[in-house]
């Protein structure tokens, strides 16, 4: 379990975001289904606080691929990444999404749209001239999100070894005055 406690942008807030992403992403490299998170707190504006952050700095970026891919996907408040589950006295005053969400989503009509939606958005970020199916798409995302992740394990590898280096020239008395040198220097040769 995760406590984080602290008002949206705190550094607790990115870190609750940032494990969540993790877990999604792990999930949709596997093909599985996203994970259920739930928070809880002993006031209500804590869980406001984390359902407003999800909708508004999940949902924001530049490029094809950032934002919602369903175009009523627009108010960060009530269309976020989670649901409120407030007690029945005030659940249907709360700004984020409650029963009468998911009422107005769960019909064929709005699976339809949402369908089409997401495929426009698909066929842009893959440049794709011909359109592409919901199979296709899944694919081509999949190894979008796995090229990310070979990124970021070879940035977490040039970080170890920077550290040896620096570590280990430390410990090297006639290097210390050209450390930053140095360790560019053999950085530059591991790395290619």
């Amino acid at each position: 379990m995760l406590a984080v406690n602290g008002p949206p942008g705190t550094g607790k807030t990115t870190l609750l975001l940032s494990v969540v992403a993790t877990l999604w992403a792990e999930a949709a490299l596997k093909g599985e289904e996203p994970p259920l998170i739930m928070a809880c707190s002993s006031n209500n504006q804590a869980v406001t606080n984390i359902l407003e952050s999800f909708g508004r700095d999940f949902s924001v970026g530049t490029g094809a691929f950032s934002g919602r891919w369903f175009s009523d996907f627009k108010d960060n408040k009530r269309d976020g990444f989670g649901i409120y589950m407030a007690r029945s006295t005030i659940k249907d005053k709360s700004p984020h999404q409650t029963q009468l969400f998911f009422k107005e989503r769960e019909n064929a009509g709005y699976f339809e749209k949402a369908k089409s939606n997401y495929l426009e958005h698909a066929n842009k970020a893959f440049k794709k001239q011909d359109k592409i199916g919901i199979d296709e798409s899944i694919t081509l995302l999949k190894r979008a999100l796995q090229t990310e992740v070979e990124k970021l394990k070879q940035i977490e590898q040039a970080w170890r070894d920077f550290i040896a280096i620096e570590t280990e020239l430390e410990t090297r008395k006639d290097t210390k005055s050209d450390i930053p040198k140095v360790i560019y220097e053999e950085l530059e040769r591991r790395l290619g």
